[in-house]
């Protein structure tokens, strides 16, 4: 029942950022001249670079103590802090009129979007599931170990 429940805390972690920053971007280009729906638009993207510092740092060392476990939770973690680096970057590009979307900062939107959704599908609990199977099958070197060996797509 653990896993079940880290699995869903997992998978929650990207859909709450991912429906932020989608939201960020609906409420900038609805928002015609409102200083308001700018202004929701700002503070859910300031919210989703917080989610994804705090989700990376929380997720270091989920999966376990060991070297592989550590290094597959850390690249979780860069993942979103890379989705966290493209927010940031958007704010710091509106700095000077924070309440004015820039076609930038739309771009960035959906960079930050995709990565949020690819971390979340790439460093999951299957994957690393799947990972920690195949590293403990008996009589496998572990030079022998390739993301093609492991039956992911990548």
């Amino acid at each position: 029942m653990e896993s079940r429940q880290a699995w869903a805390s997992e998978r929650l972690e990207t859909r709450v950022a991912v429906l932020l920053v989608g939201c960020g971007l609906l409420l900038d280009a609805l928002a015609d001249g409102s200083v308001a729906l700018h202004g929701l638009g700002l503070a859910s993207r300031a919210l989703v670079l917080t989610l994804c510092a705090v989700f990376a740092l929380a997720g270091v060392g989920r999966f376990g103590g060991s070297p592989l476990a550590r290094r597959f939770s850390l690249w979780r973690a860069c993942g979103l802090f890379a989705a966290g680096a493209c927010i940031g970057l958007e704010l710091l590009i509106r700095w000077p009129l924070p309440l004015r979307p820039t076609d930038g900062g739309f771009a960035l939107d959906v960079v930050a979007i995709l990565w949020i959704l690819l971390t979340g599908a790439v460093w999951d609990r299957t994957s690393w599931v799947r990972l920690q199977a195949a590293t403990e099958r008996p009589g496998v070197a572990e030079g022998a170990l390739s993301w093609r060996g492991l039956g992911t797509s990548a």
